[in-house]
């Protein structure tokens, strides 16, 4: 079967929620690889931030005398990444990209450090 060229641009006009309506309030992030939303940390998040404490304790040279998990979000691929918000004290807070693979072990992918309570999760 052959398309003309009319025909493709009025099909390269149409928007995925055209071809494919999905209920964003059943399914928070329909896509591969997408986002879910913000969440407070839970008792999972904090036994995946206490996995990782010492590692990034010895990048980061120096003791943190607390390490909670505050925040967190995931992304879901063939894995599932978890970007938590971590408070270390003072004014102080800690990003770190954590991935628990199928045997639950957990892995610190990286980290930020240095930002503040208000800085919001983003991609790094």
């Amino acid at each position: 079967m052959s398309v003309n060229r009319q025909d493709s641009r009025v099909f390269g006009s149409l928007h995925m929620a055209q071809i494919y309506p999905i209920d964003l309030t059943r399914h928070p992030s329909p896509f591969h690889g997408g986002w879910n939303p913000l969440q407070p940390s839970n008792d999972e998040i904090q036994r995946m931030c206490n996995a990782v404490r010492n590692e990034v304790q010895i990048y980061e040279r120096r003791i943190f005398q607390v390490f909670r998990a505050v925040q967190y979000r995931t992304q879901v691929l063939s894995w599932t990444t978890h970007f938590i918000k971590v408070y270390v004290g003072g004014n102080e807070f800690v990003h770190v990209k954590v991935h628990k693979d199928i045997e639950k072990n957990v892995h610190l992918i990286c980290y930020v450090s240095g930002k503040t309570g208000s800085a919001p999760i983003m991609y790094f």
